[in-house]
């Protein structure tokens, strides 16, 4: 109790100036608080916008690519697999599309037919199509 004795000039000093500064604490606490608050909102939008925007980017992409494949599935050369013409389409389709580093033709057994860019045709390319009896492992990778 000896402290609520506010006979000393300098305790009703000091209760007087924490008095007047608690207020100004609190608002700067709570405009902080609130600050955060409104960061964090804005930073979900401006995720959410540019996850959205990323996937249309995306779907663009794939309807260019279907859109590229269903034309040269039309095409008399790629139909009758004239090599030498599907390599020449294929080199200035990627020249006027950036976006593709290589267009491959490659049968069922994985062998690589025609190319756009320098991929040696005629043997088997392990990333582009995995064979079905992998002799390292001794069994069938599709079986699995």
């Amino acid at each position: 109790m000896n402290f609520l004795n506010l006979r000393s000039i300098r305790k009703n000093f000091a209760l007087v100036v924490f008095l007047a500064i608690l207020p100004a604490v609190a608002i700067l606490f709570y405009s902080g608080m609130e600050q955060r608050r409104i960061t964090i909102e804005h930073a979900k939008r401006d995720v959410s916008l540019l996850t959205h925007s990323m996937a249309q980017t995306q779907k663009d992409i794939a309807l260019s690519a279907r859109e590229i494949l269903s034309t040269l599935a039309l095409m008399t050369e790629v139909r009758a697999l004239d090599i030498q013409a599907i390599n020449a389409i294929s080199e200035n389709l990627i020249k006027r599309n950036p976006n593709y580093e290589n267009i491959v033709l490659v049968d069922l057994n994985g062998n690589v037919l025609a190319s756009g860019s320098a991929c040696s045709t005629g043997h088997f390319h392990p990333q582009l199509y995995p064979p079905p009896y992998d002799r390292r492992y001794g069994a069938s990778q599709h079986s699995k």
